[in-house]
């Protein structure tokens, strides 16, 4: 909320207004919350690294730096598996007007939920490599 109450104290302009921008950020956030904690529950603290790789190669191909028509093939093609491509695109259509941004949220929800299933799936096989199916010893009273 502090983000999009932000934008429109600073004059941003919210075509679909506060309540979408504020919803949409929302989206945003969570996706790339799951996205970044998937690096971390399959590589531990190393998956920080690849997390740097992965934001980098967002900021790259999402289209908020440079516009991904002047992009090689392989940067347009690596930002459609990623979901910073889809915020850049709905956010645009939110503050200055377009095509409707429910293509995009419907692809940032997608991403969320994927990443959330499968990080649940990787804490489930973590947890059960960590049980011995061996029975408790039992314990005599003398």
């Amino acid at each position: 909320m502090f983000a999009a109450s932000l934008i429109m104290m600073l004059g941003g302009q919210a075509n679909s207004g506060f309540m979408a921008l504020w919803g949409f950020l929302s989206l945003i956030l969570m996706s790339f919350m799951f996205f970044a904690q998937l690096f971390l529950l399959l590589f531990g603290f190393a998956g920080m690294l690849f997390n740097i790789t992965a934001l980098s190669a967002q900021l790259v191909s999402s289209g908020a730096m440079v516009p991904r028509e002047l992009l090689s093939g392989f940067y347009r093609h690596l930002g459609d598996w990623l979901p910073a491509t889809y915020a850049v695109e709905g956010s645009m259509n939110l503050l200055f007007g377009g095509s409707s941004p429910a293509g995009p949220a419907w692809l940032l929800a997608a991403f969320a939920a994927g990443s959330l299933a499968l990080g649940a799936v990787i804490t489930a096989l973590r947890s059960d490599t960590g049980r011995t199916n061996a029975p408790a010893a039992e314990t005599k009273l003398a």
